[in-house]
């Protein structure tokens, strides 16, 4: 990724992927899952967060209150993903983190299918 990508992607990995993360690992302490299943948790959460955040930012341009409910154009002013990929691109990069949130967890078995309809559902999808 150039400089600036990375930057973007560093600020979303402070914003919204830490919170989501950080969710997701706490959720596993609280079941009772061991260090590593902990870890993949949060790498986990940490990459819907991500998808997240792409797509709230495509969701800001192209979709209102009908579909997302706020209004369009209120990150208006400030560098978001759309500006940095596109539209497109922004959505492609949401797929490849929620992708990849579901590889983290590909060794748990149904205990984790709720984990895995969250991430295949969480954020807004453009038609």
């Amino acid at each position: 990724m150039a400089g600036e990508e990375q930057r973007l992607v560093q600020c979303y990995r402070l914003k919204s992927a830490a919170l989501y993360g950080a969710g997701a690992k706490m959720g596993g302490i609280l079941t009772g899952a061991d260090d590593d299943e902990s870890s993949s948790l949060q790498a986990a959460g940490v990459d819907l967060g991500l998808s997240y955040q792409f797509l709230d930012y495509v969701a800001d341009v192209i979709a209102g209150v009908a579909e997302v409910g706020k209004e369009q154009g209120m990150d208006a002013g400030k560098c978001t993903a759309v500006d940095v990929f596109g539209v497109d691109g922004a959505r492609r990069k949401s797929l490849e983190f929620q992708r990849s949130s579901l590889s983290h967890l590909e060794r748990f078995g149904p205990e984790a299918d709720w984990l895995r309809t969250l991430v295949s559902e969480a954020s807004w999808k453009a038609n």
